[in-house]
């Protein structure tokens, strides 16, 4: 029996593949790095809405 390879991480398997694949696609990294500052601020701008929404 031939022993499989060791498994990769959680991060890299979630992050770093995906990460890579989109840079090897053509993407640049400027855009990468906008990409994801965009999705975590709109992700966590309803958040502070909400709270200024429901505050007395």
């Amino acid at each position: 029996m031939t022993p499989h390879p060791p498994k990769a991480s959680y991060f890299k398997r979630k992050v770093v593949h995906p990460l890579t694949k989109l840079l090897t696609m053509g993407i640049t990294p400027q855009k990468l790095a906008i990409t994801g500052s965009l999705g975590v601020v709109i992700g966590i701008l309803p958040l502070f809405g909400l709270t200024s929404f429901y505050a007395p």
